[in-house]
């Protein structure tokens, strides 16, 4: 059967099957977000997260798009890096392949730095080309946040596609109860690609105010396999990571944190390491540190603060193989977040009002053999940005929730002419809860995006021409970076209404059904294009295109004391509306499902989940990408509190497939199998 009907049908059945459940639902209370006899499962959509209204929600309260993966589910996909961790999550994609370094997330069909990443609320602003984003060891977090759709109202530029939050774990997190210190060791293998990890992680807590944390890990594999056999070229590398984390609580409801994260790979791979390019391959070392100092206070109504002060370095060095030739790249950011939330009554309103600040500066340097590289100039860009949002609830039923952000953003690169540019980004939410079950929500959001430092000043040779002949003129010229410092910042707004359900002893004793569903709009104007013109010798980038994203996702969960499972899906159409033709960046539709069970009395979880990708063939100029179908398998035993085993077996039965716009082919069947020691 086609992967297209397949997934048609499948969904149809998942409907069939929900739909009988929700009008034989019992009524109940809005379930709590407990663990459950130790299970602690698909809690994706019971999560607290501040992410998508910088206050601390459940997810399924939201009234947004936003999905949460927690440890439990990290820890249990034996996760390599952040695609492991949200291929399931509905509207994003990650390009690269195996490569871990060359990931680069996108989020409803907008990539690149369309998207704000933040890291412990610092953000990872590097961009450079084929280089890659997410540079991160996912043993070192506990939780990551995706907000889908525009965030510019809180977040500033960038956030023309959404939000990902990583958090990193704290001594809290793992202490156990009356213990004042510990640690864990855990060690990994899996067989595609002869991957090994070995992590060590300290925590105590000398007193009741103070946490103390320390974790490293090493990581170090091969070149990976496909389904169909073949080698991966320049998949494998040698990674360590660490994190230092220090927090105090000076008084009651305050907590000051003072944090390190760094990250240190060292690989060879192609220059361009998200192609199948092998002309040039380079001895590649990445390192990106992140420190961050943050406080939390909350101090009556009134006062309810969170603030960071952070810097985060990115430094590439890559020295060509075949012939010396050395460049280093480098992106430094300094920066302030500061929102404070107000409580109070206005009239039958009950208002959160949070305002606040955020400003930060990227500096860039590019270098070739020590002298200034034009394909990554020396350039640097200061942003400040004043928000404000109030949510107000009436009748304890119906919330409005306007929010405003004014940004100004400076740039300038030696040499070239500099910018100064404002944005204003409005966005409005209202929620109704119809009942302690049904809640709808309607959105109205805007977001920009500031061209990048790259986009307005880089310069010098893209690639050489084809000369077959010398001293003949060449049939396909030198091309060569054409700068352009006018460009405007990309522009979008979206509208989107969605429903959020829970309920309570729906099939099985206190178990839980939780759905979260959105239809939007997504309208960008002045969307930034490349384009390479081949017979002109240039390469050059412009704003041009006026696109139009629509799509359709669900969320899904259920989980019981025994039984558990999920399902997670989104179809997105993506046009130019200038040309009527289809947008390539547009992921397939797809379909994620878990179903697993639990047996408390042995300490025993086993699972299976399926990734259902129809093909991509809704395309201009890429080439379209065939449907395919996943299935892995999960088992997790803990005999006693202070051990855990996982075992896991992903593309059981050993698919070749690719993702699209990717045009290197995923890894094929994977053994993986950790073991984990608390002490």
């Amino acid at each position: 059967m086609p992967v297209r009907h397949l997934l048609g049908s499948t969904s149809l059945g998942l409907l069939l099957a929900v739909v009988p459940c929700l009008a034989n639902a019992q009524s109940g209370t809005k379930p709590d977000a407990r663990p459950g006899s130790g299970r602690e499962q698909l809690a994706q959509l019971d999560e607290i997260t501040v992410t998508a209204t910088r206050t601390p929600r459940q997810a399924i309260e939201v009234p947004a798009s936003i999905s949460v993966v927690g440890r439990e589910e990290i820890l249990r996909r034996q996760a390599q890096s952040l695609d492991d961790i949200l291929r399931d999550v509905p509207s994003v994609e990650l390009s690269g392949g195996p490569r871990t370094t060359a990931e680069q997330p996108s989020i409803r069909g907008l990539g690149d730095e369309r998207i704000v990443i933040r890291l412990d609320g610092a953000r990872q602003n590097f961009q450079a080309g084929h280089k890659g984003r997410t540079f991160i060891d996912p043993t070192l977090l506990k939780q990551v946040d995706v907000l889908r759709g525009p965030a510019s109202a809180l977040y500033g530029s960038g956030a023309l596609g959404g939000v990902i939050a990583l958090a990193t774990k704290d001594a809290a997190d793992l202490l156990r109860d009356g213990r004042r210190v510990g640690g864990q060791a855990r060690v990994s293998y899996q067989d595609n690609g002869e991957e090994f990890l070995a992590s060590l992680t300290g925590f105590a807590a000398p007193s009741d105010t103070v946490g103390l944390l320390a974790s490293g890990t090493w990581r170090t594999s091969d070149d990976v396999e496909t389904g169909s056999g073949l080698t991966i070229p320049f998949s494998g590398d040698d990674l360590l990571s660490g994190l230092i984390k220090a927090d105090w609580a000076p008084a009651a409801g305050h907590r000051v944190r003072l944090s390190w994260q760094g990250y240190g790979n060292d690989q060879a791979l192609p220059s361009a390491p998200d192609t199948t390019d092998l002309d040039i391959i380079v001895d590649r070392v990445t390192r990106q540190d992140t420190a961050n100092l943050s406080y939390e206070g909350i101090a009556g109504p009134l006062f309810d603060l969170r603030g960071a002060i952070y810097w985060t370095r990115t430094d590439l060095e890559e020295d060509r193989v075949d012939r010396p030739r050395l460049d280093e790249t480098r992106l430094e950011t300094v920066g302030i977040d500061v929102a404070n939330t107000s409580r109070f009554t206005a009239g039958p309103a009950e208002v959160a009002l949070t305002y606040g600040v955020e400003a930060y500066r990227d500096e860039q340097t590019g270098t070739r053999d020590g002298a200034p590289r034009p394909q990554f100039p020396d350039a640097e860009s200061e942003v400040v940005g004043l928000f404000a949002q109030a949510e107000t609830e009436f009748a304890d039923r119906f919330t409005l929730t306007p929010a405003i952000r004014w940004d100004r953003f400076d740039q300038s690169a030696e040499g070239q002419p500099s910018r100064t540019d404002t944005q204003v980004s409005p966005s409005v939410r209202a929620a109704f809860e119809a009942n302690n079950r049904l809640t709808l929500f309607a959105g109205y959001g805007t977001a920009f995006r500031a061209p990048s430092l790259t986009e307005l000043y880089n310069s010098g040779l893209h690639f050489p021409g084809v000369c077959p002949i010398p001293g003949r003129p060449c049939v396909i010229p030198n091309n060569f970076f054409v700068p352009n410092p006018a460009l405007g910042p990309e522009r979008g707004e979206t509208y989107e209404i969605g429903v959020n359900l829970a309920f309570e002893d729906v099939a099985l004793e206190r178990d839980r059904l939780l759905l979260k569903g959105a239809l939007f709009r997504n309208d960008v104007d002045d969307f930034i294009e490349q384009a390479v013109l081949i017979r002109q010798g240039q390469t050059v980038r412009r704003n041009v295109q006026e696109a139009r994203i629509e799509g359709v996702e669900l969320e899904l969960v259920y989980d019981s004391a025994t039984w558990f499972g999920s399902a997670a899906a989104s179809i997105l159409r993506g046009e130019d509306e200038n040309s009527g033709r289809a947008l390539d960046a547009i992921p397939a539709d797809r379909l994620a499902l878990t179903v697993g069970r639990t047996w408390d009395g042995a300490g025993l979880t086993a699972g299976w989940r399926a990734s259902l990708t129809a093909e991509q063939d809704r395309v201009n100029l890429a080439e379209p990408t065939p449907g395919y179908v996943l299935h892995d398998l999960f088992v997790t035993w803990r005999p006693v509190e202070t051990i855990r085993l996982d075992l896991g077996v992903d593309n059981l039965f050993d698919k070749a497939y690719r993702r699209h716009l990717s045009s290197i082919p995923e890894r094929g069947r994977t053994l993986k199998v950790a073991a984990q020691v608390s002490f």
